[in-house]
């Protein structure tokens, strides 16, 4: 990892810690709550490079998923469900970009 240098805008990041999402626009983050991922996800996926704010195209949208307690049992319930959220609203859900912090 240290090895890799990455060049990815704000617009096409979106920071999942514990029951919040949270999104950086200009220099203002804005925050979501977990119940409200599904709605999030469909405006990113969905913008198709048409406001700035949001992810270029689909397959640049990347996830920064954290959670403080690291419990496999609670991260492993937040991870299926993000997978079943995504793929119910994107077709390929193969292309789903996850990293772990």
């Amino acid at each position: 990892m240290s090895e890799v240098c990455w060049y990815i805008k704000r617009s096409n990041t979106l920071h999942l810690k514990n029951d919040s999402i949270y999104k950086r626009v200009s220099t203002n983050p804005v925050s979501y709550h977990q119940n409200q991922l599904k709605e999030v996800l469909e405006m990113e996926i969905n913008n198709k490079n048409r406001q700035n704010e949001l992810a270029e195209d689909i397959s640049k949208l990347i996830l920064f998923y954290a959670q403080d307690d690291s419990s496999l049992s609670i991260t492993k319930s937040k991870l299926i469900h993000l997978m079943n959220v995504y793929a119910s609203i994107e077709e390929d859900s193969t292309s789903l970009n996850v990293f772990l912090q």
